[in-house]
């Protein structure tokens, strides 16, 4: 049986079924589907990333300096295996200089190039860092992508972007979400609860959502309103200064999005496709988000996901994405069909069937 191993930041214990997490996870059970001795290979622990530990003045200083990493080292687990899904950037040259292009898939989850871009600019600290490194990532993502047996892409505009520039297979791949409508738990009378989830260990969705409420202060002082967040680490919130129902994590969204009457998800910094939206179309609540949101789903879909400008409006004018439709684009069949296109441009002994 051949090896395969999905190269990610975290593996066992420590792999959340987050954005990231979750697609770690889709592409193992997908692979394992297609008959290979499947692993999940971390590049680095959960305690040292979170809580900094081992992490000396010089590493916070260029933590604090540089937005994204650019170098790791593939893992030497990893070298060994028949087939390589790296679904970290960072880890993608030292691939390409260990294992054989046939052998290699590229999961471009984010491009880096923006990444670098909106999270250096969030911080004064990071602003010529993130340019830097933006600079260096488009010239990656130029390159990389036609030295390999293929890629998958997370989000659409990104995807009909870089489509044009690789003479290597380019599949759009969206994270799988099982579509699951909830019961909805009855609030107070006349309040209208706006919900965020997400993981407040990354950079981007705090900065969004401090920005977000910022500049809707006058949403927040309304009683007809409350915001409620949820998610790992979703308690700095409260230092915040604003009027927000805090969660915390909770063992299933599920019990999050029964809990309020439509999500907000005003991602503007990072790239990719953004898994609160679809996870929330899943559940049946009306989505409210960017233009940089709608940018990472296919044109048919970006219509449920209604401007930021319209909140306060009659939520029931808003339609849910029918069962059908939605699976035929983010179900897990359909994820695993294009793992198993991607796996059979490689050519290997072991298949796609």
């Amino acid at each position: 049986m051949n090896k395969a191993s999905i190269v990610y930041w975290y593996a066992g214990d420590e792999l959340r079924p987050d954005g990231g997490g979750a697609r770690a996870m889709a592409w193992a059970r997908a692979i394992e589907q297609l008959g290979f001795d499947t692993q999940i290979v971390p590049l680095r622990t959960r305690e040292v990333a979170v809580e900094g530990q081992g992490v000396g003045t010089l590493g916070r200083l260029k933590k604090a300096l540089l937005p994204m990493p650019l170098d790791k080292k593939l893992p030497k687990i990893a070298e060994q295996s028949d087939l390589v899904v790296a679904t970290v950037p960072a880890v993608f040259r030292s691939a390409l200089r260990s294992s054989a292009s046939d052998r290699l898939i590229f999961d471009w989850m984010d491009l880096w190039s923006v990444s670098s871009r909106t999270i250096g600019d969030a911080r004064q600290s990071s602003i010529a860092g993130g340019r830097i490194q933006a600079r260096i990532w488009n010239r990656r993502e130029a390159a990389y992508p036609s030295l390999v047996g293929s890629n998958t892409i997370a989000g659409y505009s990104e995807y009909e972007a870089m489509l044009q520039g690789s003479s290597r297979p380019m599949r759009w791949l969206p994270n799988p979400v099982t579509y699951r409508p909830v019961a909805h738990t009855a609030g107070s009378v006349g309040v209208t609860r706006l919900g965020f989830i997400g993981n407040f260990y990354y950079g981007p969705n705090v900065y969004s959502l401090r920005d977000f409420l910022t500049r809707h202060s006058a949403l927040l002082s309304n009683p007809k309103f409350e915001i409620v967040v949820a998610g790992y680490g979703s308690e700095i919130t409260k230092t915040w200064g604003f009027p927000i129902t805090v969660m915390g994590p909770v063992d299933e969204v599920a019990e999050f999005y029964g809990n309020i009457d439509a999500a907000v998800v005003p991602i503007t910094h990072g790239s990719g496709i953004k898994i609160k939206a679809i996870e929330a179309l899943a559940h049946g609540v009306p989505v409210f988000g960017t233009a940089h949101v709608r940018d990472g789903l296919p044109r048919e879909m970006r219509k449920f996901v209604i401007d930021l400008g319209r909140l306060g409006t009659d939520l029931s004018r808003y339609p849910r994405v029918p069962r059908r439709e939605f699976e035929s684009v983010f179900g897990f069949e359909a994820f695993r069909k294009t793992v198993s296109a991607a796996v059979s441009d490689l050519r290997l002994e072991s298949c796609a069937r």
